[in-house]
């Protein structure tokens, strides 16, 4: 694995100012899951735990195929999976105590651009803006839902969205409340120029690091349902990232992301390209 830095000569090339400060990628924890591998590589480090599992249930939790029914369950533990007969080490996700101020409280972005495709740090951001927007707007489109874009400056971004059966409504000068609107914020900031860690997809060598463990300055992508809607938050999500490049992930924070239902979805997990990555590890 790639532990070293790129050169200052490489680092000054690559990001245009040799100030710029460089991102060193970790090396991969074996007795850690590949999504907290993935986040703690992002910057993800306060809040983020691990759950073992038993060898024989690991590739049963983790099939997509089942997946989507386990996001209205209060953990991991699922009838349906037959999965009701263990505890061991499993930490009840559903009562995660994550302080307001940690990494894994809050749904970010992180993602690692190969070199090639930027030719300094800000250029680097307002592509992968760009990217974002694209997959938002696409996204909603392939959901049948209909879509403004109220903001786009300093690397946010800010969308309407509105779909009748959701209960998304259309703004009305005058009479429209901020609060009952179905939005999406984002918030990209300039990438660190160095060397992507070798367990991300899509990205190998010389990158531009977008990492998300400043207290404020972080990259996210926020899906906020109006005060009456039941937007699925969970599906958007997953659109959402599955038309993103390979080496950009979601970060998805426990009790943040809504089903069409209501119910929260109780557990982290990250989005690679729209398939889910959990926070669980075979017991040895």
């Amino acid at each position: 694995m790639k532990k070293a830095l790129i050169t200052t000569v490489a680092v000054a090339a690559l990001s245009g100012c040799a100030s710029t400060s460089s991102y060193e990628p970790t090396a991969y924890k074996t007795n850690h899951s590949r999504a907290y591998n993935i986040a703690e590589a992002g910057g993800l480090v306060t809040g983020i735990q691990d759950a073992s599992v038993p060898r024989d249930k690991l590739e049963r939790i983790t099939d997509t195929k089942t997946f989507g029914a386990a996001y209205v369950l209060s953990g991991y533990i699922s009838p349906q999976l037959g999965m009701t007969d263990w505890q061991g080490g499993l930490v009840n996700l559903a009562n995660w105590a994550i302080g307001p101020k940690q990494h894994g409280a809050r749904n970010s972005l992180i993602a690692w651009m190969p070199a090639n495709e930027a030719v300094s740090p800000a250029d680097a951001q307002g592509k992968l803006l760009s990217h974002v927007k694209v997959s938002i707007e696409s996204a909603l489109t392939d959901l049948g839902a209909d879509f403004t874009l109220l903001y786009d400056q300093d690397g946010e971004l800010t969308y309407q969205f509105y779909k009748s059966e959701w209960d998304c409504p259309t703004w009305v000068d005058g009479k429209s409340k901020f609060r009952d609107m179905c939005v999406i914020d984002v918030k990209i900031v300039e990438p660190r120029a160095g060397t992507a860690p070798d367990f991300v997809s899509g990205a190998q060598g010389a990158a531009y690091a977008f990492t998300s463990g400043h207290e404020s300055q972080y990259n996210y992508v926020k899906v906020s349902n109006g005060a009456a809607s039941h937007a699925p938050q969970q599906a958007i999500y997953a659109d959402i990232s599955k038309q993103l490049p390979a080496w950009a992930y979601i970060y998805l924070a426990p009790k943040t992301v809504k089903l069409e239902n209501g119910d929260k979805v109780a557990f982290p997990y990250l989005l690679e390209q729209g398939k889910p990555e959990l926070f669980v590890y075979p017991q040895a």
